[in-house]
């Protein structure tokens, strides 16, 4: 999962995907080091494929539509 770090950052990109209808939450700092914050996604069993792909398009447009506006901002890759 991408995550991008800042706090206003993921609590941006976390309105969106639940505007979509998704149940994430941002994790800030403190809760983590600066730099660090990120978008929880909690993927189940029950979700479905389409669930999943949804999602993962929230997140692509969400990127398309700010990628600009991210310059300060830096994208980390997380592995699980």
């Amino acid at each position: 999962m991408n995550f991008f770090s800042g706090n206003d950052n993921a609590v941006k990109l976390s309105r969106v995907i639940q505007e979509a209808g998704y149940n994430v939450k941002p994790i800030r700092s403190p809760t983590v080091p600066i730099g660090k914050e990120r978008v929880r996604i909690c993927i189940h069993a029950d979700n479905t494929e389409n669930q999943i792909r949804g999602l993962i398009n929230v997140i692509k447009n969400y990127i398309e539509q700010n990628i600009s506006k991210m310059n300060d901002c830096q994208i980390v890759s997380s592995k699980l």
